[in-house]
C-alpha cells in the first residue's frame, strides 16, 4: 500500500490497520487497512469511517485520498468492491462515487474543458 495522508482543515484522512500488527507482522496479511479521520492537533484519537470498506495488505494501491468539487475521494479496492468512495466536506455523507468491477484503479484524470 503506497498512499498518504490527506489533511482537510484540522481533520487528516489516513488508512491504517484495523488492528494492532503482531510485534513479528505474523498477522499482517489478515488485517485490513481501514480509512481514519483524526484531528491534527490531537491525532491520538483516531475515528474509523466504517461506511468505507477496508482493504487488505496485499492490495496493491497508489493512489491516495484526494479533494474535487467539495468531495474527498478514497480509492478502495478489495475482493468486493474496485473504485472509489467520497465524504462530502459539508454533511460527512459517504458514498460510492466510482465503481469498476474487474478492474483495480490506480488513479483518476480530470480533464478540463
Amino acid at each position: 500500500m503506497i498512499t498518504g495522508p490527506l489533511v482537510d482543515g484540522n481533520n487528516m484522512y489516513l488508512k491504517y490497520w484495523s488492528e494492532p500488527i503482531a510485534p513479528d507482522f505474523s498477522n499482517a496479511a489478515e488485517l485490513e487497512f481501514k480509512v481514519f479521520v483524526t484531528d491534527v492537533n490531537n491525532p491520538t484519537q483516531p475515528t474509523v469511517i466504517d461506511e468505507i470498506p477496508g482493504v487488505t495488505n496485499t492490495t496493491i494501491q497508489t493512489t491516495g485520498p484526494f479533494i474535487r468539487d467539495n468531495l474527498i475521494y478514497f480509492p478502495v479496492n478489495n475482493a468486493e468492491f474496485n473504485g472509489y468512495y467520497t465524504i462530502d466536506r459539508n454533511t460527512d455523507e459517504v458514498q460510492v462515487a466510482i465503481s469498476a468491477p474487474g478492474v483495480v484503479l490506480q488513479g483518476i484524470l480530470i480533464l478540463q474543458e
